[in-house]
């Protein structure tokens, strides 16, 4: 996503090759544009930047889940009976 899809004065927010390969415009809520006017400001940023610079991996997904307490490591057996971490 860029900056340029985010329309903060009409309060939309355009998601380009969304399902189904659509382009899809959304409502952008209050609180939302209040954090992304707040990340716009603190990037400098230019229309055409993203607006997350950094793509985010499977690790760091699992890591916000654990974080927000939607997932737990646990111990289990493996056929061997050694032991390793799920989750």
């Amino acid at each position: 996503m860029l900056w340029i899809d985010v329309d903060f004065d009409a309060g939309t927010l355009l998601i380009r090759g969304g399902k189904s390969g659509r382009d899809d415009l959304l409502p952008l809520p209050l609180d939302l544009a209040t954090e992304l006017a707040a990340r716009k400001a603190a990037q400098k940023a230019n229309p055409n930047d993203r607006v997350f610079p950094t793509i985010m991996d499977g690790r760091t997904r699992l890591n916000d889940r654990f974080a927000a307490g939607l997932a737990e490591r646990v111990n289990v057996l493996n056929a061997d009976g050694s032991m390793r971490n799920r989750w």
